[in-house]
């Protein structure tokens, strides 16, 4: 009966000690409960910059950025602020009031989030001072938004194919004179 006991108990301190290794392996830290915090966050705002796309609504982008936003396209500067971030949004949901953005969130890494995307529309209006060719077009890119400690964007990089779209608009390049 004693060597029972003795086995019993072994048992049960090794159930014990396996039941608080494992409680202690599932709880979280203080870091790892703020990182996780930050990236539901930016998951939010990433998918909400598209609906500010999608719907026109620029107060999506006030709520989700900080005032001084930077923008680069296809590796250049193109927007200083939030404010030419949203006067963006206005001149393609002009020139393609039907524009629609379908997105996947590929990745965080960090501070940031990558997405790849496709656009599609129609340019029924006016393209800065060019006139609408009536023409749809779809193209492809990839964006990437990093984030302040608070989930706010505070940078995007963009980049797509801006010859594609206009080529199914019907514009063409004209080769340059040669001498």
């Amino acid at each position: 009966m004693k060597t029972l006991s003795k086995t019993t108990f072994l048992v049960l301190t090794m159930v014990v000690l396996a039941s608080c290794n494992q409680q202690k392996n599932d709880v979280k830290t203080e870091a790892e409960i703020k990182q996780q915090a930050l990236e539901e966050q930016m998951t939010a705002a990433n998918e909400a910059l598209f609906v500010a796309w999608n719907s026109g609504d620029t107060s999506i982008v006030e709520a989700n950025m900080v005032a001084e936003f930077t923008r680069k396209q296809n590796g250049e500067p193109d927007a200083k602020r939030r404010d030419d971030y949203i006067g963006l949004i206005n001149t393609f949901r002009t020139a393609i009031p039907d524009i629609t953005f379908t997105y996947e969130l590929v990745t965080i890494v960090g501070n940031k989030t990558i997405s790849k995307w496709t656009a599609k529309g129609t340019n029924t209006g006016m393209f800065g001072d060019q006139p609408p060719t009536g023409k749809s077009s779809v193209t492809h890119g990839l964006t990437i938004f990093t984030f302040n400690d608070e989930g706010k964007v505070v940078s995007e990089e963009a980049y797509f194919d801006q010859l594609s779209y206009l080529q199914q608009w019907g514009y063409t390049l004209v080769p340059p004179a040669t001498e």
